[in-house]
């Protein structure tokens, strides 16, 4: 891969990975966005415990992981919206 093929694929890279963020901004930016990212961060186990004493263990650590992106890419570009999500979650909830 010569220098020009290589700039041409880290420029692609980077657009999108720009969109992919986009997109999170855009889910988060609706209510109904938030309430379908927090139930995505719950079912993956992200804000509680995965260790089962048994393999096990190991399938809930890759779904943590997924969701563990997912919060990353939230917090980095509509970390307001993600204290809003938490605040109607928290309401939904009790």
């Amino acid at each position: 891969m010569n220098a020009v093929t290589k700039e041409i694929a880290r420029h692609l890279q980077e657009n999108a990975r720009q969109e992919e963020l986009r997109d999170v901004a855009w889910v988060m930016a609706d209510t109904r966005g938030r309430r379908l990212m927090w139930r995505l961060l719950e079912i993956c186990s992200v804000f509680r415990t995965t260790f089962t004493g048994n393999s096990t263990t190991f399938f809930n650590e890759g779904k943590r992981s997924v969701a563990l992106e997912l919060l990353a890419d939230v917090e980095e570009v509509a970390d307001d919206q993600y204290q809003k999500m938490k605040q109607e979650a928290r309401e939904r909830n009790g």
